[in-house]
């Protein structure tokens, strides 16, 4: 059935549609001509193209040179501020000589952020010019690969001095609080917006430095009274001993079945429990080394404990060579545990 307007009905449609072919002319106009050009829009570029893998995309709004650059300057100069134990002159030796890690660094920092986009995942290998520093190593000294992005805080623009500054809430794990990494963008002259820096990195990475200093004291305040507490029951042990031996001879199947309770009974539970509560301990990253030799410390001495009791039992002569040996290796692991526990107190 044929619809027939009236004048007046033709009228309203005309205006009805020249309504609509405006606003949609107004909107196109508003969308290319305005909110491609703001750092919104780079912003949720950036945000899709990472969640696309797209690289291309990504390097349009993002200047991965400059980024990754006062990365690598504010994660060298970060870890010199959070260490409070250098002079100034050692801090300009120091800088002097790390100034030839900064090209390898910012070559690694731009492949680990490219490599991001590509795969959404940290660390991994990365290329770049020169030889890459490995991502790993930088990811963890950085504290970034105990990071959880949260969301975007606040974005403010400055449109006359074409730059823009975007807040990204994250939460870092070591810190166990959020941190809001502060965003540089710059507009270029096509009116693109790209985002150039972290303009507090070197915050962040003072801040991470701080949290694990702080964790490397209470470690090392632990495993120190844990290693206190059951040194002076090895001592009590090892005077029984030496007291049971003066009172007999080694000859003398008494003095050697009374040395070996005091092996089974005494020192061999201790050192047992030594271990048991050294892993029980928080361990920060800082500390792992210490806290493995301290451990491999304990496995040698249980051994060597399990070998001369037998030994006192069997007087094997292949049994005490074994008992020696690790007995040696047991003090060559403490050794190196004291050598590293004083540089892990100079520094905290």
């Amino acid at each position: 059935m044929a619809v027939h307007f009236s004048k007046q009905g033709k009228l309203r449609l005309f205006l009805a549609l020249l309504i609509a072919i405006l606003g949609l002319a107004g909107g196109g106009y508003w969308y290319f001509g305005y909110y491609t050009k703001t750092p919104a829009y780079s912003l949720r570029m950036i945000q899709e193209a990472v969640t696309a893998h797209d690289e291309t995309k990504f390097t349009r709004y993002v200047d991965v040179d400059s980024l990754s650059a006062s990365a690598s300057d504010a994660l060298l100069e970060g870890m010199m501020d959070a260490d409070h134990s250098l002079s100034e002159e050692s801090r300009a030796t120091i800088s002097g000589f790390t100034a030839m890690f900064r090209d390898p660094l910012r070559a690694s920092f731009k492949g680990i952020i490219l490599t991001y986009v590509r795969t959404g995942t940290w660390g991994g290998q990365v290329s770049g010019e020169g030889t890459p520093i490995d991502a790993d190593v930088i990811l963890s000294r950085a504290g970034l690969k105990a990071i959880d992005f949260r969301g975007i805080a606040f974005l403010e623009q400055d449109a006359d001095g074409g730059t823009a500054t975007v807040g990204l809430r994250v939460y870092q794990d070591e810190v166990d609080d959020e941190f809001i990494f502060k965003v540089k963008m710059l507009r270029a002259e096509s009116g693109l917006w790209q985002a150039t820096e972290i303009t507090n990195f070197r915050e962040f990475i003072v801040l991470v430095m701080k949290a694990r200093q702080d964790q490397l004291k209470d470690y090392l305040t632990a495993a120190d009274a844990v290693i206190d507490r059951h040194e002076a029951v090895i001592r009590a042990a090892d005077r029984k001993l030496v007291e049971t031996l003066q009172q007999g001879n080694l000859g003398d199947t008494v003095t050697r079945q009374a040395m070996k309770k005091i092996m089974e009974e005494e020192v061999l539970p201790d050192w047992h429990q030594r271990e048991a509560e050294l892993q029980t301990l928080s361990v920060p990253v800082q500390a792992q080394s210490l806290q493995r030799l301290r451990l491999r410390i304990c496995a040698a001495q249980i051994q060597y404990a399990e070998a001369y009791a037998e030994w006192l039992d069997t007087k094997s002569a292949a049994t005490v060579r074994k008992a020696n040996e690790l007995l040696k290796e047991a003090k060559t692991l403490e050794h190196e545990a004291k050598v590293l526990h004083q540089m892990q107190t100079k520094n905290k």
